[in-house]
């Protein structure tokens, strides 16, 4: 490693240093990150993974929340399209998903699946697969 760091090192003039870039496309993994970077990969996976179960369920407490709502709404002769525009920084696309989602959660868990590890697109399309 050192070898190389010294290649690139006598290639660079006394007016232009060697980026960092440079050098490091010019360095290989020592044996340390290759020790170490598959437990930092693991612990960002793991974390990662809770991040998908936490954003499938926000997604569907939120779909439930809006389907309220838009009962609410209606009941008082609103627009829930417009309400949705004027209160909320999604589409109304986006809200009819979320709904969607929260509709068929606990279907997707009768067939088996695991809606909280996967991820709201993958729900959405095992939902339609359903219909």
């Amino acid at each position: 490693m050192r070898n190389a760091k010294k290649a690139v090192e006598t290639t660079a003039t006394k007016s232009q240093p060697v980026s960092a870039h440079a050098e490091a496309k010019q360095q290989e993994p020592d044996s340390v990150d290759l020790v170490r970077l598959p437990e930092e990969l693991k612990d960002k996976l793991a974390k990662l993974g809770v991040m998908i179960r936490q954003t499938s369920e926000n997604a569907r407490q939120i779909g439930q929340t809006l389907k309220e709502v838009k009962d609410w709404i209606k009941s008082q002769k609103q627009s829930w399209e417009q309400w949705v525009k004027d209160h909320l920084r999604i589409e109304k696309r986006q809200a009819q998903k979320y709904m969607r989602l929260a509709d068929c959660w606990y279907e997707l868990v009768a067939d088996g699946c695991d809606p909280a590890n996967m991820t709201i697109e993958e729900c959405l399309s095992r939902c339609a697969k359903r219909d």
